[in-house]
């Protein structure tokens, strides 16, 4: 099982305080907002999905949650947990690309690059940071780069929401067309599954586009709040 970590302990119990410390398997890099409140999410989620088993139809019960999500520019603040969740999610996770902390930033400060990170609350509490959405501009077309999305969110029309930010940044960008390029690994169908249903155009079966001329629509039951005003960058495109 190379999963399974076994350390060799010392024949001398003294050194044992020593020898567990000297280990690396419990690091972690830096410990988020979402880490700190994820017993307090669990339960919230169950009493949640009571809810939808209560209710019985998707629609009406989506309705009553009064999702709201937050929209914002990748930053300093909320970095850390967006590389959390770029490099941990895999069902709803476009391209399932690994990047750390510094890489991600500079990723995104690039001109011809926007990064944006989603909020996901309801009348049961709040699902912290749940969602990253990347796009690269390749003169009139816009390619979706990280479109993930945690599972404890997934299916709640938080998926069109992101969809609808990155089509309509793109139409006020004078974009003609927004694309995203599916790149399969075992665990992502899900995101696969969901493109096929967005209303996207799908060609050569992984690809898929959206013709920016026309707006992408936002489900009613989703409040969406953008947070422009307190992002730590602001571009504009050449």
């Amino acid at each position: 099982m190379p999963q399974l970590l076994v350390p060799e302990w010392p024949s001398d119990k003294r050194l044992y305080p020593g020898s567990l410390l000297s280990l690396d398997c419990f690091d972690r890099p830096s410990v988020t907002e979402e880490d700190r409140k994820r017993s307090r999410m669990l339960v919230v989620d169950r009493l949640r999905k009571d809810s939808k088993v209560q209710l019985g139809n998707l629609e009406e019960w989506l309705a009553t949650l009064r999702t709201t999500v937050g929209v914002e520019e990748l930053n300093q603040a909320n970095l850390p947990r967006a590389a959390q969740l770029l490099n941990k999610t895999n069902q709803m996770n476009l391209s399932t690309r690994r990047m750390s902390e510094v890489d991600f930033d500079a990723w995104a400060r690039e001109k011809s690059r926007r990064a944006w990170t989603f909020r996901v609350s309801d009348k049961f509490g709040d699902s912290g940071l749940t969602g990253i959405l990347s796009v690269e501009i390749d003169g009139s077309r816009a390619r979706i780069i990280d479109f993930v999305l945690s599972c404890r969110v997934m299916g709640r029309k938080i998926e069109e929401a992101m969809l609808h930010v990155a089509i309509d940044w793109a139409r006020s960008a004078g974009i003609q067309e927004v694309r995203a390029n599916y790149s399969q690994t075992p665990k992502n169908k899900p995101c696969y599954d969901f493109f096929q249903k967005s209303g996207l155009s799908c060609r050569a079966g992984n690809m898929f586009f959206w013709d920016a001329a026309q707006a992408y629509p936002l489900n009613g039951a989703i409040r969406l709040v953008r947070d422009d005003d307190c992002t730590s960058r602001k571009r504009q495109l050449r």
